[in-house]
């Protein structure tokens, strides 16, 4: 994430006034659970079977067929991506390894690598992980570079900035922990990536 710009900017001037800092960046987890049943139910006739492959068959027409909605699910794919790649990141203070660079581009990959070196240098980690729900995304296919944008609702309760050493929380106090946040992204090829991302403390979610 979304490591979100005012918030990087602040976090960055209390890190150079020695108080370690993270940046929160952009992000929901995905569960996904199966459920088991009895030795007849769990064996598929040949009806179901060719009912299963028909529907695959129909949502994936209707994906190629709608363009739009099939950009929206991969600027959400990659929105996610970065979360899950600033995640990991931030849970060592490295960039190294993460993956971000996949996910981001402009002053998000820019604010990452900075904010990253500054909680190395400050020994400071993150303990958790982020949520969000994606608000509303719009895009636009008509240019080229692809153009989005994504709202989402984003949620850092369970993600919080401590020191490596003793795990004390370094957190801003006071600061919202559900509040919008705003990104847009590009495409790079056929790769959507998030350029740039504002939180909006001051809207409750």
């Amino acid at each position: 994430m979304p490591s979100t710009t005012d918030q990087r900017h602040r976090q960055t001037r209390r890190a150079l006034r020695g108080a370690a800092v993270v940046a929160t960046a952009f992000v929901g987890m995905l569960v996904l659970a199966a459920c088991g049943g009895d030795k007849d139910s769990a064996e598929p006739t040949a009806a179901s079977s060719t009912a299963s492959a028909k529907s695959t068959v129909s949502k994936a027409a209707a994906a190629s067929a709608d363009p739009t909605a099939a950009a929206k699910d991969r600027v959400v794919a990659a929105f996610q991506g970065l979360v899950n790649a600033e995640t990991a990141g931030f849970a060592k203070a490295t960039f190294e390894g993460t993956g971000i660079e996949h996910y981001a581009s402009g002053q998000v990959l820019a604010d990452d690598k900075k904010t990253l070196l500054i909680n190395r240098a400050n020994d400071v980690v993150t303990k958790g992980k982020p949520a969000f729900s994606v608000i509303k995304t719009t895009v636009d296919l008509s240019v080229t570079p692809h153009r989005a944008a994504l709202t989402a609702c984003w949620d850092d309760t369970k993600w919080t900035p401590v020191k490596k050493t003793t795990g004390k929380s370094v957190a801003a106090p006071n600061q919202a922990k559900r509040y919008v946040v705003n990104s847009k992204l590009r495409t790079i090829g056929t790769r959507w990536v998030v350029t740039d991302s504002t939180a909006a403390r001051d809207q409750s979610c």
